[in-house]
């Protein structure tokens, strides 16, 4: 029942009948957190797509508007692209299909912690963020350290680093906006220890902490972005909803 409550708080959050979601069609809403932005996203929820628009460009998106069938990602691209956007990235919304896959022992080279966020956790983290990348940083949630306020934080460590500080992988979440028993993912792992593991390690810890809490783990990632995938795949998550994120060209 994960996605289907997640899908609720969806278009409870778009302020839509539910009912829509099992309805072929486009329900198109002004966002005014957007305003002059020029940014309008899609969701696909189930046979219904649902626009959130900067409210000052809703009078140029015709092309979408609702004519009761569902629309392809390929089909809504085009006409906002003729309507003047730019398709900027695409990206995924994943719940738990079942129970998630728990985590392998310890890689090997590598030690496991669980951080308490105390100062001396914060400046770990602090460090790590600030020697990754900044796109990166802000897909794990680690752009705004002065108000850390993740749960289920636990990192891993080089075995072979003599102070035990410098921090490889990291995984962590914090609440999610549209309803607070979600909790979304964050997941950073240094480039020079990829391809070993470490991400869908501390993501699968992470997830089996929040449920001990009681809480629903939701991961997000660019459908370009086929590590994250990987890794969301890996433990367990289904994609309750993809989205598609569109700029105006002005």
């Amino acid at each position: 029942m994960t996605k289907e409550r997640f899908l609720e708080g969806l278009v409870a959050e778009a302020q839509i009948d539910a009912d829509l979601l099992n309805r072929a069609g486009t329900s198109i809403v002004g966002r005014e957190e957007r305003a002059g932005s020029g940014i309008v996203v899609c969701y696909w929820a189930g046979e219904h797509t649902l626009v959130w628009a900067d409210p000052e460009v809703i009078d140029t998106l015709d092309a979408v508007r609702d004519d009761g069938r569902s629309r392809t990602l390929a089909e809504v691209t085009d006409a906002l692209t003729a309507a003047g956007f730019t398709l900027a990235e695409t990206a995924d919304m994943r719940v738990l299909s079942g129970d998630p896959t728990p985590p392998s022992r310890t890689p090997k080279g590598y030690d496991h912690r669980w951080l308490t966020m105390e100062d001396a956790d914060v400046a770990l983290v602090r460090a790590f963020a600030d020697r990754s990348d900044p796109d990166e940083v802000e897909e794990a949630g680690l752009e705004d350290m002065d108000n850390f306020d993740e749960a289920a934080i636990n990192v891993l460590t080089a075995s072979d680093d003599p102070t035990g500080d410098t921090l490889v992988a990291f995984g962590s979440a914090c609440d999610w906006d549209w309803d607070p028993l979600f909790a979304d993912i964050g997941v950073l792992v240094d480039p020079t220890h990829r391809q070993a593991g470490l991400g869908r390690f501390v993501v699968a810890n992470t997830t089996r902490q929040l449920i001990v809490e009681g809480r629903i783990p939701l991961y997000r990632h660019a459908q370009s972005n086929l590590g994250s995938k990987g890794i969301a795949v890996g433990v367990g998550f289904e994609t309750a909803t993809s989205l598609a994120f569109f700029t105006s060209k002005d």
